[in-house]
């Protein structure tokens, strides 16, 4: 739950801070940065890579 409504909290950050590089750098860096974003999800919402979750396997 708590994780949920981080991911979502994150989620609603990441979309303002697209608007905001839009505004100030124009398309193609705010394509590069949600290039980069997209790869930092990828591997936070892969299984196992968090630290908690590591620990509770252990």
């Amino acid at each position: 739950k708590k994780e949920a409504a981080l991911v979502e909290e994150l989620t609603l950050l990441g979309d303002m801070m697209k608007r905001h590089e839009w505004t100030d750098f124009g398309p193609r860096e705010a394509e590069e940065e949600e290039k980069l974003e997209s790869e930092l999800d990828a591997e936070v919402s892969r299984p196992g890579t968090s630290p908690r979750e590591g620990e509770d396997e252990a």
